[in-house]
């Protein structure tokens, strides 16, 4: 039997803020110059970024919305290993960036020739999208 456990709506919006706003910050005034140099260095020009506000605009929507689902996946997965602690809910962070982003970087780096930089930056990026989100999740109550 498939047992779906429910997931409290608002825990799944704070997580997905969380990623917008690190999101937002990294790539804008912590590390966007680094990040935006690396980009043209793996694209080979400076093309690569949507000029027009209205794609822009689509992009975020879109980008929003899997933020969204990525959180609900992560309050599931609270919820189906019954994280009762803010170390549990750490650990489960930890275990998902080291066990699927971690592994993904390091094959996006061999087979994509990613800039170094590149991977660094997306590594914090979902550090915190793992680690920190499966912490506001459970203390916002994902149940």
């Amino acid at each position: 039997m498939f047992i779906v456990p429910h997931v409290n709506l608002p825990a799944i919006f704070v997580g997905a803020a969380i990623e917008h706003v690190a999101a937002a910050l990294i790539y804008g005034p912590l590390l966007g110059n680094k990040w935006t140099k690396a980009m043209n260095e793996d694209k080979h020009t400076d093309k690569w970024f949507p000029r027009n506000v209205e794609t822009m605009k689509y992009r975020f929507i879109g980008a929003f919305i899997l933020s969204i689902l990525q959180c609900y996946f992560t309050g599931l997965l609270l919820n189906l290993t019954n994280v009762q602690t803010n170390t549990q809910a750490f650990q489960l962070g930890m275990i998902l960036f080291l066990g699927w982003v971690i592994p993904d970087l390091g094959t996006q780096h061999i087979w994509e020739s990613w800039p170094s930089t590149l991977g660094y930056i997306k590594a914090l990026r979902m550090f915190i999208n793992t680690v920190s989100v499966s912490i506001a999740m459970f203390n916002w109550g994902t149940r």
